[in-house]
C-alpha cells in the first residue's frame, strides 16, 4: 500500500497542485505540510496563498501547493 507522501505526490503529478483540504478529503492527511517539506528534498513544489471564504462565510488564507518537477541532479560532484 502506499504511504501518504507517495499519494501526495502521485495527486500533484496528476493534477499539479494539492490543497490542504484535498488532502484530507482524499488521502486522510491532516500535515500536508510536512508531507510538502519532505518532498521538496526531491522535487520543485510551490507555495501559493489562497483567499476564500469558510462554510461560515468567514475569511480564510490557505495554501495550494503546486508541483513543478523534480530537482535536477549534478553529476560533477
Amino acid at each position: 500500500m502506499p504511504s501518504k507522501q507517495e499519494r501526495v505526490l502521485a495527486h500533484l503529478k496528476a493534477n499539479m497542485a494539492i490543497t490542504p483540504l484535498e488532502a484530507l478529503e482524499h488521502y486522510s492527511s491532516m500535515r500536508l505540510g510536512a508531507i510538502i517539506f519532505e518532498l521538496r528534498k526531491k522535487y520543485i513544489i510551490e507555495t501559493e496563498m489562497v483567499d476564500g471564504l469558510d462554510r461560515f462565510g468567514n475569511n480564510v488564507r490557505y495554501a495550494k501547493y503546486h508541483f513543478r518537477g523534480e530537482i535536477e541532479q549534478n553529476s560533477d560532484l
